[in-house]
């Protein structure tokens, strides 16, 4: 269930422009603030979990996986090309380096 909230969290950021700005505004934040902001927002997970959602979405051969795309299934939008997320998940990238 955890593992869906992150993928739901995703998505939720690749819709909702106040959200978007929320973490934006927080500049290179680490995963403590991203998973404390999750959960004010409810949606709980743990860090694992989120960068199993990053990287089924933005993994090394840049192709949504089966998996990602019946997680993001449903949305109107493309989450890959999302630029927004896609600077939250770039401060994801960082925690693993």
């Amino acid at each position: 269930m955890s593992g869906e909230n992150a993928f739901s969290f995703l998505r939720r950021i690749g819709t909702d422009l106040a959200l978007q700005k929320k973490l934006i505004n927080r500049g290179n934040f680490g995963p403590e603030v991203l998973l404390e902001i999750a959960a004010e927002e409810g949606f709980v997970f743990n860090l694992d979990d989120w960068l199993t959602a990053v990287h089924a979405i933005y993994g090394e051969t840049e192709e949504l996986s089966e998996d990602a795309l019946e997680q993001v299934a449903g949305g109107n939008f493309d989450l890959y090309n999302n630029s927004a997320v896609q600077k939250i998940v770039k401060v994801s990238y960082n925690w693993i380096k």
